[in-house]
């Protein structure tokens, strides 16, 4: 049963002159002049109408009810602020890059961004975010929750734009189109990765033996190649690997299955290394 707002005003007189136990003394008004204050969280407001709606956040009563999806609210503020997800209205702009944001707290949110401001640290790993649901989406890694799945291979995911991204493997879906060469991509980070392709850079570099690469992800990569480390383990006979795909290429010597076929002797093959080396070495002398 939910609780009236205006029964937690005052315990016996509620008439909006006599609220005093939420009005602070002459010589206590603060510097906004908000002489009414909420019992339960203590924010000073500046009529009894502000009090008693900011009231309803905590009683949960909504008043107000959105005409496009019937969504309750309880203030009209709140609904208004609501309409935006139907008009598509952002009128909250970054004035640092122009980026427009529907809410307040969105721009404040994203202003992190361009501070580089990491307030939330995990207590497990004391890794850094930037957002609090940065930092819930990585504690998965540790709780190992994996809650959508493809209910194509049954592939477990943490979040639902990893399962997005993968269901292109399925759909052959390529909408990232590259302005240059035209060539279409599954997602906007490996556009992004071959649009560098076309400009030439390369802005990671390894302190050891100097190659650059592409991106921050190939450096990091490369790397295991100077310490030798190798933490992707084969959960069946506990072999270790450097990189994850090449575990994955493993996996078939157990599976014995073989997806990669060559297309001049129909041979089969677990990983397409093998097959490349194959044609390089069987069919590369061979006239077609």
């Amino acid at each position: 049963m939910k609780t009236d707002a205006r029964s937690l005003l005052t315990n016996d007189d509620r008439s909006d002159s006599n609220l005093n136990p939420y009005i602070t003394s002459p010589t206590n008004v603060n510097a906004g002049g908000q002489r009414f204050m909420c019992i339960i969280c203590k924010k000073p407001l500046s009529s009894s109408s502000r009090l008693e709606l900011h009231m309803r956040i905590h009683t949960e009563e909504k008043s107000v009810a959105c005409e496009i999806c019937t969504k309750q609210f309880s203030t009209k503020s709140y609904l208004k602020s609501h309409m935006r997800v139907h008009t598509g209205e952002k009128p909250f702009r970054c004035e640092i890059c122009t980026k427009q944001f529907s809410q307040k707290p969105h721009l404040k949110s994203h202003m992190i961004v361009h501070t580089g401001e990491k307030p939330f640290e995990c207590e497990i790993c004391t890794k850094q975010f930037s957002l609090k649901g940065n930092l819930t989406i990585h504690m998965k890694l540790h709780t190992g929750e994996q809650p959508v799945a493809c209910e194509i291979c049954t592939k477990q995911f943490s979040r639902k734009d990893s399962l997005k991204r993968h269901m292109t493997a399925h759909t052959g879906d390529k909408p990232f189109e590259c302005e240059v060469c035209n060539k279409q991509f599954s997602t906007k980070k490996v556009l992004k990765s071959h649009m560098i392709v076309h400009t030439g850079e390369n802005s990671f570099g390894c302190e050891i033996c100097t190659k650059q690469f592409s991106s921050k992800w190939y450096s990091k990569a490369h790397m295991i190649v100077h310490s030798g480390e190798k933490p992707c383990i084969c959960k069946i006979c506990s072999k270790p690997f450097s990189r994850k795909s090449t575990l994955k290429g493993h996996m078939s010597v157990h599976t014995d299955e073989k997806p990669f076929e060559c297309a001049i002797c129909n041979k089969q093959f677990s990983t397409k290394n093998y097959l490349k080396q194959h044609i390089m070495t069987v069919h590369s002398n061979k006239k077609h």
